[in-house]
């Protein structure tokens, strides 16, 4: 693994617009995933070239089509997933576990655990406890750039 520590001061100040993008390559049999960042001035000479022709609206929309999915949708079920941050077991460490064993978990008491469908992250939660059952309290929504930042400093360990 080749990487190069990120100097975010190449940018400038803090608060100036940058553009991330994720690179999928292949080269012959190996391939790899490169993440860019730039600040959005770079952008600026060429963006009437980066521009897309906007598609006119349909005019004519179906009201009672439009409010049938919207209910379809909203009535999904959908499975969500609480996902704590516990140590990394070996599959003969998992092999031995027995019911009623503890397990040590790294988060603490006003740790974040993540809300989650499938592999997509969608909320941060805390933990509370109502009416003697163990609750989560949504505390923000994840972004696809805490998701973007989560894997650039997931790439530096």
């Amino acid at each position: 693994k080749l990487s190069t520590p990120l100097d975010f001061t190449v940018l400038g100040p803090s608060d100036v617009p940058a553009v991330q993008v994720q690179l999928l390559f292949q080269v012959q049999d190996g391939g790899g995933r490169m993440f860019m960042l730039m600040p959005q001035s770079a952008l600026y000479p060429i963006r009437r070239k980066l521009e897309r022709a906007q598609a006119a609206a349909p005019v004519s929309r179906d009201p009672h089509w439009t409010s049938r999915l919207k209910t379809g949708v909203g009535r999904s079920n959908v499975t969500l997933d609480a996902v704590l941050d516990g140590d990394n077991l070996t599959l003969g460490e998992i092999a031995a576990l027995r019911p009623g064993q503890i397990l040590p978990l790294r988060s603490g008491a006003k740790s974040l655990i993540t809300l989650q469908s499938g592999e997509e992250p969608l909320f941060m939660c805390q933990a509370g406890h109502a009416d003697g059952v163990f609750t989560l309290i949504v505390d923000s929504v994840v972004s696809e750039k805490d998701i973007f930042n989560s894997a650039l400093t997931a790439s530096q360990a």
